[in-house]
């Protein structure tokens, strides 16, 4: 919206649109009305086009000067003012006042009626004729306002020179003689011009008079006098129509100026009517924009306090379920312990009291969605008589502490209710405890379960001190409470009916009182049945499953058995440690920006994982990106990120997107978990939570992943196993075609020594292409590969550096072979060994490689080292995984360690990594010696 006063900058009654409505007429001729609209919003114009087109309405010289700048630049053309003003001499540009001009006007009189009306459309400025004459005019322009450039200028000359035009005559010719907007006290002009040609019917009617009367005379022969008579008659006549034509056509002057300055006395008069009226138009715009802008300046803060609260409650709720969490966790792994029971007694205490704490969160967050309108329902079928069954093992302790009678009557289903079972419980939880609390001891609470064709009701009565009538009407209001704040018999802060209330209604049913003092209360929760009396819009159409601890809405009881059952105690044979490849554990990642809240997490899951720590998401990415952990556990509000960024920042990296990921919160409800999904996490846990679900979630994820990883690895390793079935077959017979070839010519007499050690070279080349095409096709169909054999490490490690010769160039090659004892292995699959280890030697690019053969017990030891590098840290546990690579994407597949140690360990070997001493990478190959 535009603002009102700027609005009334531009509508400043200073020209009137007729001044500027040539030249949008001649844009739209020339350019098209779509390029006027289109230009109109590129170049932002402050009033809208129908304001400018309307002839009666107002601009100021401001918007003016920006109206020409912006026709300027949209037509292209810089001579744009001088031609649009051009149209002014047309009909298109006045109308039918054109025909009138040309037939009786004369250029002089146009421009002192142009002159003489000028301030009925410019009020700022002020025209002065210094002289005249039929065909020269000097005149004067004084503008109140000075111009910021010469525009305006430019349009009064060219508008004043296209008159003549009217007459198909050239334009007047223009000598500016000063300039206001250069430095002179006004403007001033001389415009020259030729008149049009008199019309002459005067001369032509004496003309013709003379010629009728002489006919007449030569005719009748008349006598000399008598016809000197007749034409004095006749003349005498005519002079006297003449003289009673001239003075009725002076009292008709007279009476025409008369009336033309009546006429401009109305019109001044009506002028002066319209500045009033448009006056108080602006000052009526500007009062209801005043208001306008004070009632969106009025919602703008509401709004803003609305969100504040909102803020405002899910901080407290974080920031009251850190410290819950700090309480309540340790607690838990406590009380899974074997105790002295005076001490369980008070941890029940501490226990309980907690619990009641997270109940009241639970509460002002639930108000506070209400309020915003963000609280979504779960509909699903309900029984509410299993409800209250499950209620009564709820509250039976506390209500026999304190001796009072729970009778619950539930036996039939209500297999046609529905509703949020989180919610409905919260309603029931509160009519139970207040009736428990109002109760005094030895009364009775009475829970009823009832139904008809159309409802279902559910009814907590009491023996209680009753609502006194005065307060019966207001129980309902928020924070309202009967009895006064310091006289009250028991706790609580005045919104659980509220809440109960509110809940009930986005569930389409009502909640019904009946109370008489020291008689007791009944308090009702009526439903309808069926699933169609649901307003769309409370009910959430995105299902998040969160499984409700029967005793969540049971926290504050008095009894401590009213405390969930016993858990059994964490221990390592529940959770079995997760070994990944290479026998190490999974390492967590654990985000949390709270000390006290990460060392806690840290010593729950280091009995079970590798854990790593950051402070907050920024540094948890970084963490993240050189780690590479298997999972990580982040907090989801924290500083510089959050848990939600963090999460997608994951999800997005290439590296890091498999990587799950589990979000801790404090803010509860399905919204708050709605938002961590959609980040891409993979699991949700809500403060505070017990040690043994966040183990077992974590550990659940870990294991998904690795089930995820073992089937993508078969999917792959089976399309790769058919692929080098594929090419096996494709390589072999070229390869053998180049064999027999090559057998062929070294088999002439005329071949040179050079030629046949070159010779010598392709058939060994060709030889290992196809000892590697059989090893493809041995992966292939591992049942035609046929039995192991004895194998001479040496001559398979010298052979596969005679097949990468090529590519050793400056790389210095050191052998180190202290045993001929040989192993028992395919020679084609050993060899591939070789060759992948060679193979990320030279890739590394290393400059010296060392090859060692060595006896060590029973095995022989091949040792293949590089001066390349080396391995990082974070990589070195993975470099094993099927498809993990540290190469370029294109440039490796992360299949050839993976597949070197699935072939040394089939031949009972390992295959292990070590950090070279002096620096770079040794790979060890360790195979059993051949039985002698």
């Amino acid at each position: 919206m535009t603002d009102a006063g700027t609005s009334t900058r531009w509508t400043t009654p200073e020209l009137g649109a007729r001044a500027v409505s040539t030249m949008l007429l001649y844009f739209r001729k020339h350019y098209g009305r779509e390029r006027l609209e289109r230009l109109w919003l590129e170049e932002q114009l402050p009033l809208p086009i129908e304001h400018v087109e309307n002839l009666s309405n107002y601009v100021s010289v401001a918007f003016a000067e920006r109206l020409m700048d912006a026709l300027v630049k949209g037509s292209g053309d810089p001579r744009f003012l001088e031609r649009a003003w051009q149209l002014i001499a047309t009909p298109e540009g006045i109308g039918w006042v054109y025909y009138l001009l040309r037939g009786l006007g004369t250029p002089l009189s146009v421009y002192k009626k142009t002159i003489e009306l000028s301030p009925t459309y410019n009020r700022v400025g002020e025209f002065t004729v210094e002289s005249s004459s039929d065909t020269e005019l000097t005149l004067r322009y004084h503008s109140k306002i000075p111009e910021r450039d010469r525009s305006l200028c430019i349009s009064r000359m060219a508008q004043f020179a296209a008159f003549p035009t009217i007459w198909d005559l050239p334009e007047a010719k223009i000598e500016e003689l000063q300039c206001q907007v250069k430095g002179a006290d006004s403007c001033r002009y001389h415009f020259s011009w030729h008149n049009p040609p008199p019309l002459g019917w005067r001369w032509l009617l004496g003309a013709g008079l003379g010629v009728a009367a002489g006919t007449g005379v030569a005719l009748l022969a008349l006598p000399t006098w008598p016809a000197i008579a007749g034409l004095s008659v006749c003349a005498g006549f005519l002079g006297g129509a003449w003289l009673d034509a001239r003075r009725l056509a002076g009292v008709k002057d007279d009476q025409l100026r008369a009336q033309d300055r009546g006429l401009t006395r109305s019109l001044s008069e009506l002028q002066k009517r319209a500045d009033e009226i448009f006056k108080a138009n602006v000052e009526l715009d500007q009062r209801v924009n005043d208001r306008t802008r004070d009632l969106q300046a009025a919602l703008a803060r509401l709004e803003q306090l609305d969100r504040l609260k909102s803020e405002f409650f899910a901080n407290v709720s974080h920031e009251l379920r850190t410290p819950l969490t700090l309480i309540s966790t340790p607690i838990e792994a406590r009380l899974a312990e074997p105790m002295p029971e005076v001490e369980r007694e008070l941890l029940e205490g501490v226990r309980r009291n907690a619990h009641r704490l997270l109940r009241l969160i639970d509460d002002l967050l639930d108000l506070s969605r209400i309020d915003a309108g963000h609280l979504r329902l779960s509909v699903v079928p309900v029984d509410l008589s299993a409800m209250a069954r499950q209620l009564e093992t709820v509250y039976a302790l506390g209500a026999k502490a304190k001796g009072i009678a729970l009778l619950v009557a539930a036996s039939e289903p209500t297999p046609e209710v529905y509703g949020d079972l989180h919610r409905l419980d919260s309603v029931v939880s509160n009519l139970l405890g207040n009736a428990l609390k109002y109760t005094p001891d030895g009364g009775a609470i009475a829970v009823t379960v009832t139904q008809t064709e159309h409802e279902a009701r559910v009814a907590v009565a009491d023996t209680g001190r009753g609502i006194a009538p005065d307060d019966l009407p207001r129980i309902f209001d928020r924070y309202y409470q009967a009895s006064g704040a310091h006289s009250r018999p028991t706790g609580g802060v005045g919104i659980g009916l509220s809440l109960a209330k509110n809940l009930a209604e986005l569930h389409g049913g009502r909640i019904e009182v009946s109370s008489s003092l020291d008689k007791g209360s009944t308090f009702t929760l009526v439903l309808k049945k069926g699933r169609e009396h649901f307003a769309p819009e409370v009910v959430e159409r995105r299902q998040v499953r969160q499984k409700v601890a029967a005793t969540r809405r049971a926290g504050d009881l008095a009894s401590p058995a009213d405390a969930p059952a016993t858990l059994k105690p964490v221990v390592p044979s529940e959770f079995p440690d997760l070994v990944l490849d290479g026998g190490r554990k999974a390492r967590v990642l654990v985000v949390e920006d709270n000390d006290e809240v990460r060392a806690m997490l840290k010593d729950i899951l280091a009995p079970h994982f590798v854990v790593l720590l950051a402070r907050d998401g920024q540094e948890g990415l970084a963490t993240a990106n050189r780690e590479r952990p298997e999972l990580v556990l982040t907090d989801v509000m924290m500083p510089n990120m959050t848990g939600t960024e963090l999460c997608a920042a994951i999800k997005k990296s290439p590296t890091l997107k498999s990587t799950p990921v589990v979000m801790l919160t404090a803010r509860g409800g399905a919204e708050s978990a709605l938002d961590g999904f959609a980040s891409g996490a993979d699991e949700f846990v809500e403060k505070p939570f017990h040690p043994r679900v966040l183990v077992a979630r974590v550990a659940a994820q870990l294991r998904l992943k690795v089930l995820t990883l073992q089937l993508a690895t078969q999917a792959r390793l089976a399309a790769v196993g058919s692929l080098a079935a594929g090419v096996g077959h494709e390589v072999r017979n070229p390869v053998n075609a180049v064999l027999n070839g090559v057998r062929v010519l070294m088999q002439q007499e005329n071949v040179g020594e050079e030629s046949r050690a070159l010779l010598g070279v392709i058939a060994d080349g060709a030889q290992r292409i196809e000892r590697i095409s059989g090893a493809l096709l041995g992966h292939a169909r591992p049942g035609d590969q046929g039995g192991a054999k004895p194998i001479d490490v040496r001559e398979g490690l010298d052979a596969t550096l005679k097949l990468l010769d090529f590519r050793l160039g400056g790389v210095e090659v050191q052998r180190d072979y202290r045993t001929s004892a040989k192993v028992v292995a395919s020679a084609a699959e050993l060899n591939q060994v070789f060759l992948n280890l060679l193979d990320n030697g030279l890739r590394a690019p290393a400059k010296k490689l060392w090859l060692r053969v060595a006896e060590e017990g029973a095995n022989v030891r091949v040792a293949v080292e590089d001066d390349g590098p080396g391995i990082a840290v974070a990589d070195s546990a993975r470099i094993f995984d099927a498809f993990y690579t540290t190469r370029q994407p294109g440039q490796g597949t992360g299949l050839g360690l993976y597949l070197s140690r699935e072939i040394v360990q089939k031949w009972g070997g390992t295959l292990t990594f070590h950090p070279r001493d002096g620096g770079g990478a040794a790979f060890v190959v360790e195979l059993p010696k051949e039985a002698v």
